[in-house]
């Protein structure tokens, strides 16, 4: 499947994400619970860092399993824990329960993000 930018233009798609991204914040807003909103907005915030991370990377960044592990939490894992997170709390979950909600959402989004890097077995 083509990405949304291949088949119809970078700018067309920039523009779909920013709707996409105001319907989900409107959203949001009518749940009047800002705990849920700041969540969102610290998802955002993050998965912007990681595209920065990942335009910005030096060679022996890209060398760090660290520096790596930090840009996949923020630009995949960031947005399924605050939303694992953010479900916790409208459903009036405990803080601990709300915290490992994140957790779990934190450690799964890694996890897909490492099935999904292609083996190159001469770069391990």
């Amino acid at each position: 499947m083509d990405s949304l930018n291949s088949a119809v233009g970078n700018k067309l798609a920039a523009l779909a994400g920013d709707f996409l991204l105001f319907r989900a914040f409107s959203a949001a807003g009518s749940l009047e619970n800002t705990e849920v909103v700041s969540l969102l907005a610290t998802a955002l915030n993050n998965l912007v860092t990681g595209e920065l991370m990942q335009m910005t990377v030096t060679p022996a960044q890209r060398c760090s399993m660290d520096y790596y592990l930090q840009k996949t939490y923020y630009k995949t894992a960031a947005l399924i824990s605050n939303s694992c997170k953010a479900v916790a709390v409208l459903s009036g979950q405990t803080a601990e329960v709300a915290g490992l909600a994140y957790q779990y959402g934190r450690h799964l989004g890694i996890a897909y993000q490492l099935t999904t890097i292609p083996c190159h077995s001469d770069r391990v």
